[in-house]
Protein backbone atom coordinates (compact mmCIF):
# COMPACT_ATOMS: atom_id res chain seq x y z
CA UNK A 1 0.00 0.00 0.00
CA UNK A 2 1.47 3.38 -0.35
CA UNK A 3 1.65 5.68 1.77
CA UNK A 4 0.75 9.65 1.54
CA UNK A 5 2.98 12.41 3.33
CA UNK A 6 2.45 16.30 3.09
CA UNK A 7 5.03 18.78 3.55
CA UNK A 8 3.94 21.93 5.98
CA UNK A 9 3.93 23.54 2.53
CA UNK A 10 0.87 21.22 0.77
CA UNK A 11 -0.82 21.16 4.32
CA UNK A 12 -0.81 24.88 4.39
CA UNK A 13 -1.51 25.40 1.27
CA UNK A 14 -4.77 23.20 0.95
CA UNK A 15 -6.17 24.64 3.97
CA UNK A 16 -5.38 28.12 2.66
CA UNK A 17 -7.12 27.41 -0.41
CA UNK A 18 -10.03 26.28 1.20
CA UNK A 19 -10.58 29.14 3.63
CA UNK A 20 -10.63 31.21 0.48
CA UNK A 21 -12.78 29.65 -1.85
CA UNK A 22 -15.03 29.64 1.39
CA UNK A 23 -14.79 33.32 1.97
CA UNK A 24 -15.10 34.43 -1.82
CA UNK A 25 -17.77 31.94 -2.36
CA UNK A 26 -19.16 29.95 0.12
CA UNK A 27 -18.53 26.66 2.28
CA UNK A 28 -20.42 24.27 -0.43
CA UNK A 29 -17.08 25.47 -3.17
CA UNK A 30 -15.12 25.01 0.07
CA UNK A 31 -16.00 21.36 0.55
CA UNK A 32 -16.26 20.78 -3.20
CA UNK A 33 -12.39 21.64 -3.28
CA UNK A 34 -11.71 19.39 0.03
CA UNK A 35 -13.35 15.98 -1.94
CA UNK A 36 -11.56 17.34 -5.44
CA UNK A 37 -7.74 17.41 -3.64
CA UNK A 38 -9.22 13.96 -1.64
CA UNK A 39 -10.46 12.56 -4.80
CA UNK A 40 -6.79 13.25 -6.84
CA UNK A 41 -4.74 12.09 -4.13
CA UNK A 42 -6.65 8.52 -3.89
CA UNK A 43 -6.23 8.37 -7.35
CA UNK A 44 -2.27 8.92 -6.91
CA UNK A 45 -2.30 6.50 -4.87
CA UNK A 46 -3.58 3.82 -7.25
CA UNK A 47 -1.56 4.96 -10.21
CA UNK A 48 1.58 6.72 -8.68
CA UNK A 49 3.02 7.74 -12.17
CA UNK A 50 -0.29 9.41 -13.22
CA UNK A 51 1.00 12.93 -13.21
CA UNK A 52 3.25 14.74 -15.67
CA UNK A 53 7.22 14.84 -14.76
CA UNK A 54 8.25 18.62 -13.89
CA UNK A 55 11.48 19.94 -15.80
CA UNK A 56 12.51 22.42 -13.21
CA UNK A 57 16.28 23.45 -13.27
CA UNK A 58 16.16 24.11 -9.27
CA UNK A 59 17.78 20.67 -7.69
CA UNK A 60 15.39 20.57 -4.96
CA UNK A 61 12.67 19.91 -7.58
CA UNK A 62 14.25 17.09 -9.55
CA UNK A 63 11.56 14.19 -9.95
CA UNK A 64 8.80 16.38 -9.44
CA UNK A 65 5.27 15.35 -11.34
CA UNK A 66 1.95 17.24 -11.45
CA UNK A 67 -1.69 16.74 -11.73
CA UNK A 68 -4.39 19.56 -12.39
CA UNK A 69 -7.60 19.32 -9.07
CA UNK A 70 -10.21 18.19 -10.73
CA UNK A 71 -13.21 20.91 -11.26
CA UNK A 72 -10.20 23.43 -10.82
CA UNK A 73 -8.19 22.76 -13.43
CA UNK A 74 -5.67 25.89 -12.62
CA UNK A 75 -4.94 24.71 -9.21
CA UNK A 76 -1.74 22.35 -9.99
CA UNK A 77 -1.43 19.59 -6.91
CA UNK A 78 2.79 18.73 -7.20
CA UNK A 79 4.59 15.69 -5.81
CA UNK A 80 6.90 13.33 -5.67
CA UNK A 81 6.69 9.52 -5.83
CA UNK A 82 9.21 7.21 -3.80
CA UNK A 83 8.63 3.88 -5.60
CA UNK A 84 11.40 1.64 -3.73
CA UNK A 85 9.51 3.19 -0.35
CA UNK A 86 5.93 3.11 -1.45
CA UNK A 87 5.42 6.59 -0.64
CA UNK A 88 3.92 9.55 -2.23
CA UNK A 89 5.02 12.97 -0.77
CA UNK A 90 2.70 15.76 -1.81
CA UNK A 91 5.37 19.17 -2.40
CA UNK A 92 2.60 21.60 -3.03
CA UNK A 93 -0.91 22.81 -3.97
CA UNK A 94 -0.86 25.88 -5.83
CA UNK A 95 -2.51 27.84 -8.95
CA UNK A 96 -0.49 27.33 -11.72
CA UNK A 97 -0.44 31.10 -13.55
CA UNK A 98 2.03 31.68 -10.46
CA UNK A 99 6.16 31.51 -11.39
CA UNK A 100 6.16 27.80 -9.81
CA UNK A 101 9.58 27.49 -9.69
CA UNK A 102 10.84 29.87 -7.57
CA UNK A 103 7.89 29.39 -5.60
CA UNK A 104 8.30 25.70 -5.27
CA UNK A 105 12.10 25.97 -4.78
CA UNK A 106 11.59 28.88 -1.63
CA UNK A 107 13.48 31.32 -3.57
CA UNK A 108 12.39 34.55 -4.00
Amino acid sequence: MISIEFRDAATASLFDLSDYFASVAHAGLATRWNDAVDKNILLLKRFPNLGSPCFFRHPDLKDLRRISIDGFPQHLLFYRYFEAESRILIFDIVHGARELEPLLSGIR
